[in-house]
């Protein structure tokens, strides 16, 4: 059973150092692969998702954003910074889901039995009531320790996604497990989708004599939260699978009730003239 020290290995990087990362064996030994999607988003959210990101509130958050990190800072202040106005919007965004969602602000994770760490903590993480009244995680934002972007999932990460999915370990559920984990290093953001099974998050944490099933982890490549295209690709990610409703005042603009076929190039066009018009206003 060496994949047991796989996991052990993977829990003492913790405490030695948040940065560590599992190389390609130890993942294949955990029976997890890793896959890089493209950025053909999914666009049933793209009208919320839109009307929070030209609103002015997300606008002024972002245009100080802009002025503050002109300066020298240290990629930890950035990620601070921006994780701050991620959390924000997600926050914002997931009153209109049409299932009720809770946010919680620094929650820690930890694995049962983990006698290696005290857990890792998660900027925001949005969970959804289950018929059992436990609430489980769907969503956190995380903020990657000294890592660059071109490195690959650290052990925090991992170890945070673990966490997440063995909440959704139920007596009843035999469902697949859907975690999502936002990493936010300096301007830059990563949307990390994990896809399991209980028998198998059951079987690693218990240490069983075998692997059931295996993990994949989907990553989207990194979106700049100072570009607009950047913003919107990582809302979009983010809230994949979560049905986010229009704002009362804006059911009734499309008498069809259907919503406008708006794709990502159409999207950049209006961010441009967005643009013209402020730098006209200026001048």
């Amino acid at each position: 059973m060496s994949w047991i020290k796989d996991v052990r290995t993977l829990l003492r990087d913790l405490k030695r150092s948040k940065s560590a990362s599992p190389n390609e064996m130890q993942l294949e030994q955990l029976h997890i692969e890793t896959l890089d999607i493209d950025d053909q988003h999914i666009l049933d959210n793209i009208e919320p998702v839109w009307d929070y990101l030209t609103s002015d509130g997300c606008l002024s958050g972002v245009n100080t954003m802009e002025i503050i990190l002109s300066g020298t800072w240290s990629a930890l202040f950035c990620s601070e910074y921006v994780s701050a106005l991620l959390t924000r919007g997600i926050t914002t965004l997931s009153e209109q889901a049409s299932h009720g969602l809770h946010s919680t602000w620094n929650q820690k994770f930890r694995i049962e039995n983990d006698s290696y760490s005290s857990g890792i903590p998660a900027k925001l993480t949005l969970s959804l009531s289950h018929k059992t009244k436990r609430i489980i995680p769907l969503l956190s934002i995380v903020i990657r320790e000294r890592n660059r972007p071109e490195h690959s999932l650290s052990s925090a990460e991992l170890y945070i996604a673990f966490a997440m999915a063995a909440m959704h370990c139920l007596p009843d559920n035999t469902e697949t497990i859907n975690v999502r984990v936002l990493i936010v290093y300096s301007f830059w953001v990563q949307v990390v989708t994990v896809t399991t099974t209980p028998l198998y998050i059951t079987s690693i944490i218990q240490g069983s004599e075998c692997i059931v099933g295996k993990m994949a982890i989907y990553r989207t490549r990194w979106f700049n939260f100072l570009d607009a295209s950047g913003r919107l690709g990582i809302f979009l990610s983010a809230l994949e699978d979560i049905n986010l409703e229009l704002p009362p005042e804006d059911t009734n603009l499309n008498t069809n009730g259907k919503r406008p076929q708006y794709t990502l190039e159409h999207v950049k066009k209006l961010e441009n003239l967005r643009n013209k018009r402020q730098k006209s206003k200026i001048a």
